[in-house]
């Protein structure tokens, strides 16, 4: 991970953009990577939700999912860490991330399918 320098440890996906940037995803986060210049757009996570899945808000985002925010986050790789599921005592966050990460997954696929078409055509 030495080479992307700025980007966390224990990431949940990657890809390559047709931008030429390279996205790293680990939780309801990423980072975008600029190839060339080797360096991070931002040093910190940006939202997956408002900035890939269109979202208006964060807050419609964590609504949808059933969660509570006022968990603090320790960990400040996380964009949010918060408790999935509050009204059902046999759900934990981690629910809710894997739904999430299936999602960034589904994204990730139809993006490179979208990619390929599109080079194929143009």
């Amino acid at each position: 991970m030495s080479m992307w320098k700025g980007i966390g440890y224990n990431i949940d996906s990657a890809f390559q953009y047709r931008d030429g940037k390279t996205y790293f995803f680990k939780g309801l986060g990423y980072w975008r990577f600029n190839d060339m210049r080797m360096s991070i757009a931002h040093q910190f996570q940006k939202s997956s939700a408002t900035e890939w899945m269109k979202c208006k808000h964060e807050r419609q985002v964590l609504n949808d999912l059933d969660v509570d925010n006022d968990t603090p986050s320790s960990d400040p790789t996380l964009v949010h860490k918060s408790a999935i599921g509050t009204s059902r005592a046999a759900t934990s966050w981690i629910d809710g991330r894997s739904r999430i990460h299936l999602l960034l997954s589904s994204c990730t696929l139809i993006t490179m399918a979208l990619s390929f078409f599109s080079k194929q055509y143009a």
